[in-house]
């Protein structure tokens, strides 16, 4: 049986002590540990067995039963028979009974071999048709690989995983991932490409298994991270069997996978720590909407204040151009009737000078040059002088009388 611990979903790490970049886990073959047998977010039901992941020798019990290192509850005469041999290569974690890929990496750290010989990794993919014909093995390898001993063996393992996985991701574009690769990008092209098998209520027990494998090695090389695939996963696989029903009630399904009684603390724990970090996510998110929902109501009232006063305003800019219109237009008068009294005044001015010009000329002057000439006589003339004197004189008042008539 394999040492494989469910967080709930596909593709969670092994614990909260194996995550990616957690380096090798301390509770990794310790005595006493128990596993989970079962996903908790199970397409058929929260309580059934995980496809892909269990092996064919986990047991079929839903109650938590424990690994072969988990010793310390056996009897002492039964301890021996309990332990279990360490594989020392490839061949012999898939030949091996209760070889477990966690062991495997330990012995070949110890001996700071990160790889065992190509010899030995062709005689494995020769082997896994008959005794990994679902990959679940080769899953947990790839999944302990990206995640223990500080992903120390995930550049040796990696040409491994991808042949095992090869013959069932043939034709997925843009794989085997490149040196330099996008990790998000790859995982969304290979998720599309299988989308309509992964969508089915029981996906292909080894094309699932080869996608997660496909997802360690992205997680572990390729820059792919937890935020990336838990999305791309979520829209590809669906949602889980009993929310598609026709009566489903996804609050009690999950609810149901919150208390699954498979579940020990230590992995309730890796599955709270993938959770509680989107749901609080989400929350915040949730705050945040729902103030700037009342931000938009405030600002939309601001805006409406805003355009009726803009609309007083356009109407009282356009009485007062219509006033200063009309104020232009009485000044343009104005100014024409001062133009014409200008005029008027001038010509009546030139009337003037004329009519007094002519008086005087024909008039004043004649008589006062006739009074002249009287005097001069010897002896003068003086009753003909006075005579023209009063005639000068009434001339004189009668144009005055006409001067101030005209004003």
């Amino acid at each position: 049986m394999e040492d494989s611990v469910s967080s709930g979903r596909p593709g969670a790490q092994p614990s909260s002590d194996e995550r990616p970049g957690a380096g090798s886990s301390p509770n990794a073959g310790a005595p006493g540990d128990t596993q989970p047998h079962a996903n908790p977010s199970s397409d058929e039901h929260p309580l059934e067995p995980r496809d892909g992941v269990d092996d064919a020798e986990s047991a079929p019990e839903p109650t938590p039963v424990s690994t072969s290192l988990d010793v310390d509850d056996q009897p002492n005469e039964d301890l021996a028979r309990a332990k279990r041999r360490r594989p020392e290569s490839l061949v012999e974690l898939y030949t091996v009974p209760k070889a477990a890929a966690p062991d495997l990496l330990t012995g070949l750290a110890k001996h700071e071999a990160w790889i065992t010989s190509s010899a030995d990794q062709e005689q494995a993919l020769g082997l896994l048709s008959e005794r990994d014909p679902d990959l679940a093995k080769t899953r947990t390898l790839a999944q302990h690989v990206a995640t223990s001993h500080d992903g120390r063996f995930a550049a040796s393992f990696e040409s491994f995983i991808v042949r095992a996985v090869a013959p069932v991701l043939e034709g997925t574009p843009r794989w085997p991932p490149q040196n330099g690769d996008d990790g998000p990008t790859l995982f969304a092209a290979l998720l599309d490409h299988h989308a309509a098998a992964l969508g089915e209520k029981e996906p292909p027990r080894r094309l699932f298994n080869a996608v997660m494998i496909a997802q360690s090695i992205l997680m572990a090389r390729y820059r792919l991270d937890i935020q990336d695939a838990v999305p791309l996963l979520s829209r590809t696989l669906g949602v889980p069997a009993a929310l598609r029903r026709e009566r489903r009630n996804p609050r009690v399904v999950r609810l149901r996978s919150l208390g699954d009684t498979r579940l020990t603390v230590d992995s309730l724990r890796t599955w709270l720590d993938v959770l509680t970090p989107w749901i609080e996510r989400a929350l915040e998110a949730e705050r945040t909407a729902e103030k700037a929902a009342v931000d938009v109501e405030r600002l939309k009232g601001i805006v409406d204040r805003l355009e009726h006063e803009l609309a007083d305003a356009h109407r009282e800019n356009e009485r007062a151009n219509a006033e200063i219109a009309k104020l232009r237009q009485e000044i343009d008068e104005l100014s024409d009737q001062k133009r014409g009294a200008t005029l008027a005044r001038r010509h009546e001015g030139s009337q003037l000078r004329s009519s007094m010009a002519g008086f005087l000329e024909d008039e004043l002057l004649v008589l006062l040059s006739a009074v002249r000439e009287g005097l001069e006589l010897n002896p003068p003339r003086v009753p003909f002088a006075l005579e023209r004197l009063e005639d000068a004189d009434h001339a004189a008042r009668t144009k005055v009388q006409w001067l101030r008539s005209s004003d």
